[in-house]
């Protein structure tokens, strides 16, 4: 049975995917980038659609939520790890 999703949602896999991108057009953090998609959601929200004004707010929102996570842009132990396991069960 497949959920129906309201305008602005991700699947994971769409997240995945826009975190993956991102990470290979600015070396900003996640942080930074949620801010300012933030203010130019604000900012902007009389000329975008409804859409897309809910799309870039949670894609901000999202983003502002990884960014604790996101240390200092190198894999630590634990990722390499999880990777191996991931693996084991691919």
């Amino acid at each position: 049975m497949s959920r129906r999703r309201k305008n602005g949602d991700l699947t994971d896999y769409e997240l995945a995917w826009v975190v993956r991108e991102v990470s290979k057009l600015t070396n900003k953090s996640f942080r930074e980038i949620g801010e300012n998609l933030a203010n130019e959601m604000s900012d902007n929200e009389d000329v975008l659609s409804e859409d897309d004004f809910e799309l870039g707010n949670n894609i901000a929102a999202t983003l502002e939520t990884l960014w604790p996570r996101e240390g200092l842009w190198q894999p630590g132990p634990n990722a390499e790890r999880a990777l191996k396991l991931i693996q084991r069960v691919l």
